[in-house]
């Protein structure tokens, strides 16, 4: 779904007017850039801008410059302020340890919105990967991920595959690119994610496993509460 879609969509939903808002990982793509939001982020701009000024896909020149840079999954220990939206879009499947991260949102907006574009992994590069289990997020919580692991990172080296979203959509998944890395290679990459934070999908959702995660989450009491939470599974 697009920017204006997802605005269209939160208008509808939210006290976005009249609310104190906001945005995580917005990068160069705000749902709102009109507004007078504020933005969290685990980089600074200039940081961000020098790690993707040579990605096509993004516009060093438009990154959003973050009211929080925070490099601590319990970034709600950082922020004295409540909001009443908090909007995340393609966020949390780079989360390592997405049960800290949603409590995080129950702090920050006790009795608020909570607006998720999550991409269906079936229609991303993600297509070749399981769904995520509620097992390895669990696990990622016990072991207190402050940022992706080697293993999550090597999952998502070996996995990789490039092709056009559209024709994801239209069931054209054929043929699909060869591996990226070698499993060698892959696991020498991953080595990474001990020193350094190393960008990936850690948990890949479809619709459908996505709901089912979030209501078993909430039956363990790791879902935020105190206010209405909606997600919109939303495909790259």
């Amino acid at each position: 779904m697009s920017r204006p879609a997802r605005r269209e969509f939160t208008y509808d939903r939210a006290n976005v007017r009249g609310g104190r808002i906001l945005e995580i990982g917005a990068l160069d793509s705000p749902t709102f850039p009109e507004r007078n939001i504020n933005y969290l982020d685990w980089f600074s701009r200039d940081e961000l801008m020098a790690e993707l000024a040579e990605n096509p896909r993004h516009t060093a020149g438009r990154i959003v410059d973050a009211d929080y840079v925070v490099k601590d999954i319990r970034f709600a220990e950082h922020i004295d302020a409540r909001f009443d939206v908090v909007i995340a879009n393609h966020v949390i499947e780079h989360v390592a340890d997405p049960i800290t991260w949603l409590q995080q949102i129950r702090v920050v907006a006790p009795y608020g919105d909570l607006f998720l574009a999550v991409p269906d992994r079936r229609h991303t590069f993600d297509y070749l990967r399981p769904d995520s289990t509620i097992a390895p997020m669990l696990r990622a919580h016990s072991e207190d991920l402050q940022q992706p692991s080697r293993w999550q990172l090597l999952d998502a080296l070996i996995y990789y595959r490039s092709f056009l979203a559209e024709n994801a959509w239209a069931g054209d998944f054929a043929p699909l690119e060869k591996p990226r890395f070698t499993v060698t290679e892959a696991l020498k990459r991953s080595l990474q994610g001990d020193d350094e934070y190393g960008d990936t999908h850690c948990h890949m959702f479809s619709a459908p496993s996505f709901a089912g995660l979030i209501a078993d989450l909430s039956r363990l009491s790791h879902t935020p509460r105190g206010g209405r939470t909606l997600s919109r599974h939303i495909s790259q």
